[in-house]
């Protein structure tokens, strides 16, 4: 049985749902509560670690690593539509992002500023990860689950099991305040910010448009 290890990637990509998942299924994982902006020790009843913050702390992993990716467009959506990179610009976890990655606040627009922060983050992970899982796959393929399962130390069987969980976090509240819309396009975006994304993205197996 693996004694622990780390699941991360750009955030709104399906950290907090695959912690549930995996908790859901007897791999008791937390979800930001090691890899954080304040630093915490791992808890004893915790065997997994589900945090788009490892990706900024690289150094301090020394668990195995896998990496949760989600389609670039759509985290940007996310990340716009919640107003992280807007009003959210004293929320705590600005911190490690940008000691880490103080590119992406190079950036005026919300939007450049999310999808830099996909490409650093994601390409620092891929340098560690043992696994790559695609959310949009991992999410309705149970026999993709079973092996992800079975890496974590978990029972593949009970894959289907964990892919009951249902989708959340939304932070619907967050949406309703900022009011804020992303159409997604590579068009809205700088072209050599684009260029990058879309090169990360099809080696992480996605094509140009939105899957």
């Amino acid at each position: 049985m693996r004694d622990r290890f780390v699941v991360t990637g750009s955030g709104r990509c399906g950290t907090t749902w695959l912690s549930r998942a995996l908790t859901r299924v007897g791999v008791p994982t937390g979800h930001e509560e090691v890899f954080n902006p304040w630093d915490s020790d791992w808890p004893d009843h915790l065997r997994g670690e589900v945090s788009w913050v490892a990706a900024c702390k690289l150094e301090r992993v020394t668990e195995p690593v896998a990496l949760l990716v989600r389609h670039p467009l759509a985290v940007v959506r996310s990340l716009v539509e919640i107003g992280f990179f807007t009003w959210d610009l004293t929320n705590l976890y600005h911190e490690p992002l940008s000691e880490a990655f103080p590119e992406v606040y190079d950036w005026a627009e919300p939007e450049n500023r999310a999808l830099e922060a996909w490409v650093q983050l994601n390409s620092a992970a891929l340098t560690r990860a043992e696994m790559v899982l695609r959310f949009e796959l991992v999410r309705q393929d149970p026999e993709l689950f079973a092996r992800f399962l079975a890496w974590a130390g978990g029972n593949p069987r009970r894959a289907e099991e964990a892919l009951a969980e249902p989708p959340c976090n939304r932070h619907e509240e967050s949406r309703e305040r900022t009011g804020q819309t992303y159409a997604p396009s590579w068009d809205r975006h700088d072209l050599d910010l684009a260029g990058r994304a879309q090169g990360l993205a099809r080696i992480l197996g996605y094509q140009d448009e939105e899957d």
